[in-house]
């Protein structure tokens, strides 16, 4: 958000030309332990709270909670359907029940990435692999000695490739869960990098 904030200024350009920025940051996990599962940051006063900038907001989406709270009420809008979408896209027969046209129109650019492996890989994968291993071998390394470091590094390699498989072969089999739970870091790696260009599950093995 911050970078998209200031890399809309060009050199002389006024700060007044500057525009506010939202992000929308999507979770797969639950953040917070209240029920609320959409939640809405502005920079404020400390002392004031009703006082406040409106140049960056964060939005911050808990899909697992929203996912919940859908089928609890069985209720249909934009918000569920896009939920629906990030949520069950591979399944066919809760998609076709999507009658929002960007949630559509999302659907098909996602298939058409899927038919070109390495535009997808490249769009989706490559980036949420790096970004997801560095937060998880980062919490590692804090956690403090040197074999905490190196498994913490393991099993973060580990539930990195176990999401990249997941998300380009479906559910992994209980003999591949095994595999990565038993591999070293030095394997976990090199299968990282195949994947990215891999056809079969087997390929990644090889």
């Amino acid at each position: 958000m911050a970078r998209a904030y200031i890399d809309q200024l060009q050199r002389g350009d006024r700060y007044a030309n500057l525009k506010p920025i939202v992000g929308i940051s999507l979770l797969d996990f639950d953040l917070f332990e209240a029920a609320q599962a959409h939640w809405k940051f502005r920079l404020r006063d400390e002392t004031r709270p009703h006082i406040f900038l409106n140049l960056l907001q964060l939005h911050v989406l808990e899909l697992r909670k929203l996912d919940r709270q859908g089928c609890e009420t069985a209720s249909t809008n934009a918000l569920t359907d896009w939920v629906t979408f990030f949520k069950h896209w591979r399944e066919d027969n809760i998609m076709g029940e999507i009658k929002h046209p960007p949630v559509q129109n999302a659907l098909n650019e996602l298939w058409g990435l899927t038919h070109n492996d390495e535009a997808y890989w490249h769009a989706l994968a490559r980036e949420r692999a790096l970004h997801d291993e560095a937060s998880l071998l980062g919490t590692a390394r804090d956690d403090g000695l040197a074999e905490g470091r190196r498994e913490g590094r393991r099993e973060g390699h580990a539930e990195v490739l176990a999401r990249l498989l997941t998300l380009k072969f479906g559910e992994l089999p209980a003999a591949t869960r095994q595999a990565l739970d038993q591999a070293s870091e030095a394997e976990m790696e090199a299968w990282i990098e195949r994947v990215l260009f891999a056809s079969t599950l087997d390929d990644v093995f090889q």
